[in-house]
């Protein structure tokens, strides 16, 4: 076993306000660490959050659909999987490998207090959902912490039904 070495006991900066007893999360959460000046908060800052939408760009800049502000686009089938050449030949939807997840990571702008809160779009399909599940899990598969990354129960939907504001601009992290 791990013992008691296991977890988050070697972080220097504890996980403060921005835990939460699950993996999910409601759209008011959210909406409190918006309000908060959490939400791409400058890098290093503590308890700081980055919405990330699992979508196809084409879903993530409808001006029908459109997503959360502040929100940073995940394209699943561009950025999440990985053909590598298993057995007699290529096989698809493989995990990343370190050096591919190491781009998202920077793409997206997360670093070690980031709390990361996966999204999809209005609208979204059982495909999108799934898709929205494997992000979640390739996150912890590469060692982030579980009280670190989060799923918007509902999505942009609840978002939306919330009666908060959705746009199709395109966010470019820093």
């Amino acid at each position: 076993g791990c013992g008691s070495s296991a977890g988050t006991t070697g972080y220097s900066d504890p996980i403060t306000t921005t835990i939460t007893p699950s993996a999910i999360i409601d759209a008011s959460t959210l909406a409190d660490w918006a309000a908060e000046g959490k939400v791409n908060a400058p890098l290093g800052t503590a308890d700081r959050v980055v919405v990330v939408s699992v979508a196809s760009l084409a879903s993530f800049t409808s001006t029908t659909k459109k997503h959360i502000p502040d929100a940073v686009h995940f394209d699943y089938v561009n950025e999440l999987t990985m053909t590598r050449a298993e057995g007699l030949g290529p096989s698809i939807q493989m995990m990343l490998s370190g050096p591919r997840m190491d781009g998202v990571v920077q793409k997206l702008g997360i670093d070690a207090s980031t709390t990361i809160v996966l999204t999809i779009p209005r609208g979204s399909t059982d495909l999108e959902t799934y898709q929205q599940s494997v992000a979640y899990w390739t996150f912890r598969y590469w060692g982030f912490a579980r009280e670190r990354v989060k799923i918007l129960n509902g999505g942009d939907d609840a978002w939306d039904v919330a009666g908060r504001s959705l746009t199709d601009a395109l966010l470019v992290p820093t």
